[in-house]
């Protein structure tokens, strides 16, 4: 786990009056105003209890906007090193540990590959820190010295309520002497409306899907109801892009991920109520190098109505449109 460090003076940050930011009892706060805002959550001890020792404890997991909520689970949550991606040591994990960037050192306890799910040991948690803060941006930092293994990770949330837009921008300094290689990818929790139809989108490579309640339309792919059972269907981005976007709608709310880094594989995952598109990302950092990438969100409400071409078929393949 993450052991979440909270300076009193970044907590009493002076902000002008009437401003959303203020904290809660469960170690939050909000960014953003009145029209809209978004919480950033920091409960690494439930994340855990929930997950085992996977996630980055510091998050978005609630965007409001004019009644209407965006996210749902655990909203915008990321993880490092997923199961396409084994985590950095694991190989020779069982004595000095394996690295697992925004939890920790951990210990590998079989001889099975990686698995995402295993509630592997912490030897030794990260330290995350709140370095600064104000109406609209927080700044978090996370440090692990763990012999081999030791990076300075900084993640900065921003909030531009006037164009409903959250953007997580990401910066990973290598202190110690090995070269560290990772993926990285955010689950993005989107809620869905129950009831109502949802249309997918992206400029991504998702392959064809095997869906029957989905159809074809114009510039994607819609869901004409829930799905009985959850769904998940993944594709690796061979040709690499710098910049990859997914968009999502359900008529009343609409979504736009756009990941600026260099796309490894597009993962959806489909839930009742809620549509996770994952763009994931693979990076490489040598001692003493810093490396940086970025994701940004575009939130919208009171949208027209979704297209409705398009008949249902058993096979569904998803157009790749324009990254720009």
């Amino acid at each position: 786990m993450a052991v979440l460090v909270w300076p009193r003076l970044a907590l009493l940050w002076l902000l002008p009056l009437g401003v959303a930011a203020e904290a809660r009892s469960d170690g939050g706060f909000w960014l953003g105003d009145g029209s809209f805002r978004a919480h950033v959550a920091a409960d690494a001890e439930g994340l855990r209890e929930k997950y085992g020792p996977r996630f980055d404890p510091i998050r978005v997991d609630r965007v409001e906007s004019g009644g209407v909520e965006f996210l749902g689970e655990e909203g915008l949550i990321d993880e490092f090193s997923s199961r396409w991606s084994p985590p950095p040591g694991y190989d020779g994990g069982f004595e000095g540990g394996f690295l697992k960037i925004g939890v920790g050192l951990l210990r590998r306890m079989r001889v099975t590959p990686y698995r995402f799910w295993d509630p592997y040991p912490v030897l030794l948690p990260a330290t995350t820190e709140l370095v600064e803060r104000s109406a609209l941006q927080a700044v978090f930092e996370q440090r692990l010295d763990a012999g081999r293994w030791r990076y300075l990770y900084r993640k900065k949330i921003s909030v531009d309520s006037s164009g409903g837009r959250v953007e997580i921008s990401y910066e990973f300094q290598n202190t110690g002497r090995e070269r560290i290689s990772f993926d990285q990818y955010n689950h993005n929790w989107l809620c869905m409306e129950r009831g109502l139809p949802w249309v997918f989108a992206t400029s991504l490579r998702p392959g064809i899907q095997w869906l029957r309640t989905a159809r074809a339309v114009e510039g994607g792919m819609r869901f004409e109801k829930t799905p009985a059972a959850p769904l998940y269907f993944t594709a690796e981005q061979r040709d690499r892009p710098l910049l990859g976007w997914a968009r999502c709608s359900d008529g009343r709310r609409e979504v736009t991920v756009t990941a600026l880094l260099p796309v490894s594989r597009l993962s959806i995952f489909v839930k009742d109520g809620f549509l996770a598109p994952e763009i994931f990302g693979v990076f490489r950092a040598e001692s003493g190098e810093s490396i940086s990438w970025k994701r940004i969100y575009i939130f919208r409400t009171g949208l027209e109505g979704l297209p409705r071409k398009g008949k249902e078929q058993d096979q569904v393949f998803l157009p790749v449109l324009p990254s720009s």
